[in-house]
């Protein structure tokens, strides 16, 4: 019989023990002991992307996806954030009703007027909004119902003209379900005071030639930017929002997953080569580093409508316009301040 059965008899039993048997059993789990914590020192820790934990928080990517594309456990991801001091669970904006309702007006309904709830939501959190989904859908609800982006033009002309009267004018477009309306206009105002107009205004009322360079240049400077701001706001909001047929994950979310697909396939031999999309914009330098690339955009305005305008005449014009500050409702002011400028020094 063995000394480490003897000694568990014992014990069980509740008989004596020899001091010598006592002693050597006691060394023999203080060294076990020993060789378990040398072997969990050893154990080395995994290396972790820390810039892609953190790119992944504020895309708002659940932690168990977050595990799935690093390849770590949770217990792993969650050591990590406790070392960087941040915490997986997102803290909800500080921000009152009022200051909420106006922010979304502002900055998110005047610039895209027919955006959905999901939208919405994508907008704030593309924006580092972050809100609890009561709290938004009241703060949207709230805002639809005072500009109901989807009555009619019936609808709005009769409630305005019960609380204001007739409009001394009406604009609109070329469609036919404006026909009516032109027709109420025209016989409350008359038919000879320009009462119902239709077309683009700038053109209509002889701001802009489109058949002129110069007006297509300075609209060209004006408006671009304002677009392409439009665009992005549009892109960032439509990468964050959730999809109804994707289990509520965004577009985002479903790129990282598809990347992270690609790399296992990869990774076990199934795609032979290089894939594109996991080397996509790797061998190029940033746009900061290509030369004169700030003034591409500019230049190639200049060739294309053969303005006799050099290239600090232009800088100049940019930043007496600030295209970057410019809204939706500042367009044609801005447009005929750029014109009249463009006329009185690089006139021909």
């Amino acid at each position: 019989m063995s000394r480490d059965i003897m000694f568990e008899d014992s014990l069980t039993c509740g008989g004596s023990v020899e001091l010598s048997l006592l002693e050597n059993h006691v060394c023999n789990c203080i060294i076990l002991n020993e060789r378990s914590v040398s072997e969990v020192q050893r154990r080395k820790k995994l290396d972790v992307d820390v810039d892609k934990v953190k790119q992944y928080l504020d895309e708002r990517i659940p932690t168990k996806e977050i595990c799935y594309l690093l390849g770590i456990s949770r217990r792993t991801l969650f050591r990590v954030l406790k070392e960087i001091n941040i915490t997986a669970r997102p803290k909800y904006t500080k921000i009152g009703t009022k200051d909420l309702e106006s922010y979304l007006t502002n900055t998110i309904f005047k610039r895209n007027p027919k955006f959905g709830y999901q939208m919405y939501k994508g907008a704030t959190i593309a924006n580092n909004v972050l809100l609890s989904n009561k709290r938004l859908k009241q703060a949207y609800r709230t805002i639809r119902q005072r500009r109901p982006f989807n009555a009619t033009h019936s609808s709005r002309s009769v409630q305005g003209i019960e609380e204001w009267g007739y409009p001394a004018s009406v604009r609109s477009d070329l469609g036919r379900e404006n026909v009516l309306v032109a027709d109420f206009i025209i016989n409350a105002r008359g038919v000879d005071k320009n009462a119902f107009r239709t077309g683009k205004e700038m053109e209509t009322e002889g701001v802009l030639d489109v058949d002129s360079n110069q007006d297509l240049f300075c609209l060209h400077i004006v408006a671009t930017n304002l677009i392409q701001r439009s665009l992005q706001i549009f892109k960032d909001s439509w990468n964050c929002h959730p999809l109804r047929t994707e289990n509520h994950r965004s577009p985002m979310q479903l790129y990282h997953d598809g990347l992270q697909h690609l790399k296992t396939q990869q990774d076990n031999g199934a795609i032979e080569g290089e894939v594109t999309e996991l080397i996509q914009g790797q061998k190029l330098k940033p746009i900061s580093k290509w030369s004169g690339y700030k003034d591409t955009f500019y230049r190639c305005v200049i060739d294309q409508f053969g303005v006799n305008i050099s290239e600090e005449e232009l800088l100049c014009i940019v930043d007496l316009i600030n295209p970057s500050t410019i809204e939706i409702w500042k367009v044609k002011k801005k447009f005929i301040q750029l014109k009249e400028f463009v006329l009185q020094n690089f006139d021909d």
